[in-house]
């Protein structure tokens, strides 16, 4: 006998047990749905079945009250092998699994490097950050190697989770100055570098090698004069007993 769950085209197999007196109109047993690897979803009032999430119904055909939310979060993994060397940052690529396939949808989310890829690999990632990715679910993500050796990632390795943001979250996000989006700030950095007029990114290639060293360094630029403030560094500046004064930054010091 053939058995249809939901929306999934592909029938499960299975030879059924007539009980006489049952309360219901069927029951799937426990060993079937392990060994089908089919999870209940009780957050969502749904089942998880081959990785698609069907919504339940009751005795009348209609669907829960609990209704199906939209997958919101994604493993996210290494999508090339990479080396990074001893003592120094590494950038590597990523692929948000889900958007990848389709499956969610194409926003800016938090990008989180969990415990898991740092004992595996000995790297330190970026905790928490605010990214975006491509339409086929790619970004990048730095991370930093503090031993003495090389270590390499292989492809398909795990860093951790993308979950996309609230729409409070982008709300208050949107609310600040400079460019939110991935696409903003790929105009902003094409805009202020100059990228366009340099002979040296014309090729398609070359303009993409420019802005992927761009991005990993965001954080640091100046958006508007504003260059932000932190008190994890303290410097000071030693100099000659007679020397002019350093200009603001309304003023530019390259001459």
């Amino acid at each position: 006998m053939k058995l249809f769950i939901g929306s999934c085209p592909e029938p499960f197999c299975l030879r059924p047990v007539v009980i006489q007196g049952l309360a219901m109109d069927d029951n799937l047993s426990l060993p079937f749905l392990t060994t089908n690897k089919i999870n209940r979803l009780h957050s969502r009032g749904a089942l998880l079945v081959r990785g698609k999430e069907v919504c339940l119904c009751d005795h009348q055909g209609r669907p829960t009250q609990l209704k199906c939310s939209p997958i919101s979060h994604s493993f996210v993994y290494s999508s090339a092998a990479v080396k990074v060397p001893a003592f120094s940052w590494g950038e590597f690529p990523l692929t948000v699994a889900a958007i990848a396939k389709g499956k969610m949808s194409q926003k800016e989310g938090l990008l989180v490097g969990d415990d898991r890829f740092m004992h595996r690999t000995g790297l330190h990632p970026i905790r928490r950050r605010i990214t975006g990715c491509t339409a086929e679910g790619l970004t990048a993500e730095a991370v930093l190697n503090m031993t003495d050796q090389e270590v390499t990632i292989p492809k398909g390795t795990r860093y951790g989770i993308y979950a996309l943001r609230s729409k409070e979250e982008e709300a208050t996000n949107n609310s600040g100055r400079g460019p939110q989006t991935y696409e903003e700030k790929d105009r902003w950095l094409i805009k202020e570098f100059r990228l366009k007029k340099s002979p040296f990114f014309q090729n398609p290639k070359r303009m993409e090698a420019a802005l992927n060293s761009l991005r990993k360094h965001w954080g640091g630029f100046s958006l508007g004069g504003a260059f932000g403030k932190t008190s994890l560094i303290e410097h000071h500046i030693e100099t000659a007993t007679i020397t002019r004064s350093i200009p603001d930054t309304d003023q530019s010091i390259l001459h």
